[in-house]
């Protein structure tokens, strides 16, 4: 939960952390500031400015010197660095078609490392390249493609497991050190995870679920890069069975991404700034765009930039534009 036990350390939610410590994010200078939204797809770009850093222990299970809302110790002041997300929505006409995420983080005036964690519910998580694969519970997975980095090394650590709830409640119970053995010292390196089993609601819970235990477990894809470097990673859900598993590759000399899905080809452009792109017949002047390759069907959608042209069809003039 990112309620109870205190979760404000950046790791243990769906963002960058610096040198893989807390951040008062929250209370430094940080806003959206570009948004579109079509039937094509949805843009939402923003940043945070971060100029402070705190140590803070890895998870909420172990213990803690100081409380959520006290003044942290070990502050240590950085030159103020800016971290710029930036989301783009591939969206199409059909819900359980090809829908998803493209998502790119940079940053200006970098002096330390960051990490990137992806956080899902899920029943487990497996690496495999470039790639990480979450299984849903309900018959829905997640891809998760680094196109940056280019060689994508996945984090895993022997960190503490929180046991199934059936063995011990954890989300307020004993720190990690009172777990048993299998629990607070792996043998086995293993992708983060975290569980939370205490329900606000248990009497509504009850009354829909009867003794079913409540648990939310989350596993994460965490990804790693030296100081400057960003990161750029496509999140694709799909139906484990009678959806087709896309290929993915990097494009553009790691600016964007192309996917193969069944009969279909896609090639995404999702850049820091516009760019004069060449490339699979497609010409550009761009920092974002989206062309769909559906057997005789085109599509372009000019998302950032000035021009787009494919297959025939050309985009010049002020974004975002979609011709078919």
């Amino acid at each position: 939960s990112q309620y109870g036990p205190t979760m404000n350390r950046p790791w243990l939610h769906n963002r960058i952390s610096v040198e893989h410590k807390l951040d008062p994010m929250l209370m430094s200078q940080h806003d959206i500031d570009a948004f579109h939204s079509s039937s094509s797809f949805d843009f939402v770009g923003g940043y945070s400015k971060i100029d402070t850093l705190y140590p803070m222990t890895e998870t909420p299970y172990e213990p803690m010197k100081i409380l959520a809302n006290a003044a942290p110790e070990g502050k240590e002041t950085i030159p103020e660095l800016e971290w710029r997300r930036k989301i783009l929505f591939v969206k199409d006409r059909n819900l359980l078609g090809p829908n998803y995420f493209v998502v790119r983080d940079d940053f200006g005036n970098a002096t330390k490392p960051t990490d990137w964690s992806c956080w899902c519910l899920a029943e487990s998580v497996e690496f495999n390249g470039n790639t990480a694969v979450f299984k849903g519970k309900y018959g829905v997975d997640l891809d998760v493609f680094s196109v940056s980095p280019e060689k994508a090394s996945w984090v895993k650590n022997k960190g503490v497991i929180p046991p199934p709830p059936e063995v011990q409640k954890v989300s307020y119970g004993p720190p990690a050190d009172k777990w048993p053995e299998e629990y607070r010292a792996p043998k086995e390196d293993h992708a983060p995870v975290v569980s939370h089993n205490f329900t606000y609601l248990g009497k509504q819970w009850m009354a829909l679920n009867g003794k079913k235990t409540y648990e939310e477990r989350q596993y994460c894809a965490r990804l790693e890069q030296p100081a400057g470097k960003g990161y750029l990673c496509v999140l694709y859900p799909r139906r484990r069975e009678g959806e087709p598993v896309p290929a993915y590759s990097a494009w553009a000399n790691g600016e964007g991404a192309a996917l193969t899905i069944a009969q279909e080809k896609h090639f995404v452009l999702h850049a820091t700034q516009e760019r004069e792109i060449k490339a699979d017949g497609i010409e550009a002047r761009a920092a974002s765009f989206i062309v769909k390759r559906i057997g005789d069907n085109k599509q372009l959608t000019l998302v950032r930039g000035s021009l787009l042209r494919a297959d025939g069809l050309g985009i010049e003039g002020a974004a975002p534009v979609t011709l078919k």
